[in-house]
């Protein structure tokens, strides 16, 4: 199956301006800190990890599209990951943190849209990257022509979350992906795609594979009792919603 799609740059520079100056005036107020990423709660960010992670096999080279302060390499090294590991970020503060604070890996200031995804790479990751809305570029268009060049870029596979159109509140500066727009998208790059909507209730994560899904040994077993812990973590929110978690706080951006 063919995955050549027309490319264009989807995004334009007002909203690469936006998305930047969002990120820094959180790190002027919290530093180059998780807060600063806006991305919820870190029990919820460890089940976001966990769902890419059970694609990682202990010697993937991955390649982590919005890698913010680097925590999903964290989350990789702690269980087991010896492979190689390349974040980019658009956020200079961010890749300029990564790179003092983990000097095995690799860390760039890098816009994808305009100088692409050098390389190929076993899988590919984004996560937190599309949430928010843009003022004059289209978030679909924009999250199609990243998953065409994603997928171009693997040899094994991409895995992204994104928020749900099935959310119960919608934020005006957060974009909401209908999962079936998404899903019939990724069917005409592959034949192997799986959509995940059970693990928080108001986001999902779409995977695309090129031959299919591989037995991963290095998350497999890991994987539940991670969620477990943090389901424990996020306490008596889990008795008011469905699934996992509350909603969303949201990390509006086209970096980590």
């Amino acid at each position: 199956m063919s995955t050549k799609h027309p490319v264009t740059r989807p995004i334009q520079d007002e909203d690469l301006s936006y998305i930047r100056s969002r990120y820094q005036d959180r790190i002027a107020q919290h530093g180059v800190t998780f807060a600063s990423m806006n991305s919820g709660t870190e029990a919820k960010q460890r089940i976001r990890h966990t769902i890419h992670a059970e694609l990682v096999s202990p010697t993937d080279q991955v390649f982590d599209v919005g890698s913010g302060i680097g925590a999903f390499y964290q989350f990789l090294r702690d269980h087991g990951h010896r492979g190689s590991y390349h974040g980019i970020d658009i956020i200079p503060e961010y890749v300029e943190h990564c790179v003092r604070a983990f000097p095995t890996a690799r860390f760039d200031l890098r816009d994808v849209f305009d100088q692409g995804i050098p390389g190929e790479h076993d899988v590919i990751v984004a996560s937190q990257v599309f949430n928010a809305k843009y003022r004059r570029s289209d978030n679909l268009e924009v999250l199609k022509q990243f998953l065409a060049m994603a997928f171009d870029k693997t040899r094994k596979s991409v895995t992204l979350d994104m928020l749900t159109s099935y959310a119960d509140f919608n934020a005006p500066e957060l974009y909401y992906f209908s999962p079936e727009q998404v899903f019939a998208f990724a069917k005409s790059l592959t034949r192997f795609v799986r959509i995940r909507h059970e693990y928080l209730p108001f986001e999902f994560s779409i995977q695309l594979f090129k031959h299919g899904m591989e037995p991963v040994d290095l998350f497999l077993v890991a994987a539940d009792g991670l969620c477990a812990q943090s389901r424990d973590a996020l306490g008596d929110n889990l008795e008011l919603l469905p699934a996992r978690s509350g909603h969303l706080e949201g990390n509006p951006g086209i970096s980590g």
